[in-house]
């Protein structure tokens, strides 16, 4: 896919005229310098040299190792700090509570993707009703 990215869109439009997005698998990380190695080959991938939109993907009790252990918002924090990300977020995939305090915890969080599904819209274990609802209730607090 990242192949097709690059000849479709990379090779063919200037950068600034398109918005890419990525998003960093937290479920893949097992020690901290799987970051850079993960985020580089991205990069490389796609053939450009910043992401406009960069995702922790499944910010979910799963992950929380990567997200704690292995300083994943740190890491996201400095690519932006370095022009590599212009916008940091998350890709949420857990229950109202986490994001409460996700959000609370990293208030550097510029965009959250919810896992909403209409099958789930009551589902006990990823609330998408409740954390749809809650994360329209943050926004406006922030």
């Amino acid at each position: 896919m990242k192949k097709v990215l690059k000849t479709e869109l990379v090779d063919r439009y200037p950068r600034e005229s398109f918005i890419l997005t990525n998003k960093l698998p937290l479920f893949s990380l097992e020690k901290e310098k799987d970051l850079e190695k993960i985020f580089n080959e991205q990069i490389k991938k796609c053939g450009v040299e910043y992401f406009d939109y960069y995702l922790l993907h499944n910010v979910s009790t799963c992950t929380e190792n990567a997200i704690y252990n292995l300083n994943s918002f740190d890491f996201i924090k400095q690519k932006k700090k370095e022009g590599k990300i212009k916008h940091i977020g998350i890709f949420f995939h857990d229950d109202g509570k986490l994001l409460e305090k996700t959000l609370k915890e990293f208030p550097e969080i510029e965009i959250v993707q919810l896992q909403i599904n209409y099958l789930d819209w009551k589902n006990d274990s990823t609330q998408a009703k409740i954390v749809m609802k809650l994360q329209g209730n943050l926004i406006k607090i922030l």
